[in-house]
């Protein structure tokens, strides 16, 4: 290996490449890395939910006022191009282009075009955006309607113009429809705290584009509000006070490290100087940690409501990288290579034992970044900034094709939702005779690769059929079938896995099947 990366070196070293041209290949892995997260025609099986949702609103023509920004996008790409993974995933897409478009933009308003530039490339390889490009789960519309709205009240804040007020307007009433009151309540509290520390009110700051803001806000929130009237939220998450803490860990990989450094620096540059320099941080780096703190209180806790931060902390990891002193730098390359290590090392076992890479241009693949990634590690003539980004992004890179191009598409091969519908299609069973046993096992993606809305039947409904149907469902629904005065027929099974989720159990072969479980297309006819 090292002989390998002593060639690479002095092969580099003769060239010259340009720093820029490091970024623009990084840049077209990326986006092949979108594209086939994108493209792919698999779900995972929560995503496979929503889509269920989309689904029933664009079969029935019955979207509720409550459904939200998301269910509706969602339903007018599947008028434009039909019912597919791809169509389903379009709007998500496109939200985290103006997510990245909104970072560029706060970033370069706040401090200058490189940490603009920088704050999106950061933002662009974390781990959560990779993910949000093609699950909308994570919320893609809601970050980038809550970053519009602080952007926008941000260049409000500064000139008063009744543009920006009605785009902050529209882009919180449009947030709180993907989401509810999270995306008006954060960039309130946001750019508050900034108003608060700048003093703006002392600066000419009108009235009245405010009372615009909050007139289009409640105006797009109150079809909403009606809507949720009388609603029960039955999907309620709780969780331990350190939840955020390692969401924030995993899902802004590779930059944890550096933003953690990066606060570590600011609390004692705070303590020592106090809150009246450095303004800018207090939107970027100490907004979003009041927000989280308010957040922690809360008995309900998601994801998402730390996801909504990580756009202003991609602007504070990269005004701290390009401000931070050389001794500051090393540090950082050390625990990112630290960090490296641990990573590769967990990718080896993943590829070598865990799921094995058969695949030729898979495999092709992953060699040729982990050299890359190796040869950053290394590389010393580079300044020090250009190192800490690209040892950074290359890990990042790398991890991100590994996880689209082969574990996904391996546990997805582990979810029976397609594997049930291939089979129903080639037994020609009628889509319109196909039911989900309610109260039981779920099997969401498999109404979705038939194209079809699946309905719901209790076991009195089936108890009580005079004719033949057919059921979906899994070991628990069989076994209460079984107790019915009806005959029943396997026509076929398949194992299934919640891809979705990252199980240590399902990673250890010898302890696979023990994760599994089953799911059944059933023919049911009364005796």
């Amino acid at each position: 290996m090292q002989s390998i990366h002593l060639l690479l070196e002095t092969f580099l070293e003769r060239i010259r490449i340009p720093v820029r041209v490091y970024y623009v290949i990084f840049a077209c892995v990326l986006g092949a890395i979108y594209l086939q997260g994108l493209l792919s025609p698999q779900l995972l099986q929560d995503a496979a939910r929503d889509a269920a949702q989309v689904l029933h609103g664009y079969k029935t023509g019955q979207y509720a006022v409550s459904d939200g920004i998301v269910v509706w996008l969602a339903g007018v790409s599947f008028e434009l191009f039909g019912i597919s993974a791809f169509a389903f995933r379009l709007p998500s897409f496109l939200a985290t282009l103006l997510c990245l478009y909104a970072t560029y933009r706060l970033g370069t308003l706040l401090y200058n075009r490189k940490t603009g530039i920088l704050a999106t490339i950061v933002l662009a390889s974390s781990c959560w955006f990779v993910l949000a490009c093609n699950d909308p789960r994570l919320d893609a519309i809601l970050t980038a309607c809550i970053l519009c709205a602080i952007w926008q009240m941000v260049l409000l804040v500064s000139n008063n113009r009744l543009l920006h007020a009605i785009m902050a307007g529209l882009a919180m009433g449009i947030g709180f429809s993907a989401k509810g009151s999270i995306a008006v309540l954060m960039p309130l509290l946001i750019v508050g705290l900034y108003i608060v520390q700048q003093r703006s009110w002392r600066k000419g700051m009108r009235l009245f584009p405010w009372v615009v803001v909050a007139a289009i806000t409640l105006a797009l929130m109150a079809p909403m509000i009606y809507g949720y009237h009388g609603q029960v939220n039955r999907f309620v998450k709780r969780t331990g006070p350190v939840f955020y803490l390692h969401t924030f860990f995993r899902a802004f990989l590779p930059w944890s490290l550096v933003c953690i450094a990066a606060y570590t620096k600011e609390i004692s540059y705070r303590f020592r100087k106090g809150l009246r320099n450095r303004k800018r941080e207090i939107l970027t780096g100490i907004a979003p940690v009041i927000a989280v703190i308010l957040l922690t209180l809360m008995s309900t806790k998601w994801p998402h409501y730390l996801h909504v931060t990580f756009p202003l902390l991609a602007i504070f990891t990269a005004a701290f990288l390009l401000r931070c002193g050389t001794q500051t730098k090393n540090r950082l390359i050390v625990s990112q290579q630290i960090l490296a290590t641990l990573v590769i090392i967990g990718i080896i076992v993943l590829c070598d034992y865990c799921l094995p890479v058969r695949d030729l241009p898979t495999m092709t693949g992953i060699l040729i970044l982990l050299s890359v990634t190796v040869f950053f590690l290394f590389e010393n003539t580079l300044g020090r900034t250009s190192k800490v980004v690209l040892m950074s992004l290359s890990l990042g890179v790398f991890l991100f094709f590994v996880m689209s191009f082969h574990y996904y598409p391996e546990a997805l091969k582990y979810q029976a939702g397609r594997t049930l519908a291939t089979r129903a299609a080639a037994r020609e069973v009628p889509v319109d005779n196909i039911y989900s046993l309610a109260g039981f096992e779920a099997c969401y993606d498999f109404g979705f690769y038939m194209k079809a809305d699946i309905p719901l039947r209790t076991v009195a409904q089936v108890a009580t059929s005079p004719a033949p149907h057919y059921l979906v469902t899994g070991p628990e629904g069989l076994e209460q079938l079984k107790t019915l005065p009806v005959k029943i027929d396997t026509l076929e099974q398949a194992v299934n896995y919640n891809a979705s989720s990252f199980n240590v159990g399902f990673l250890d072969p010898s302890r696979r099947n023990d994760m599994l479980s089953r799911r059944y297309l059933l023919h049911v006819t009364p005796e």
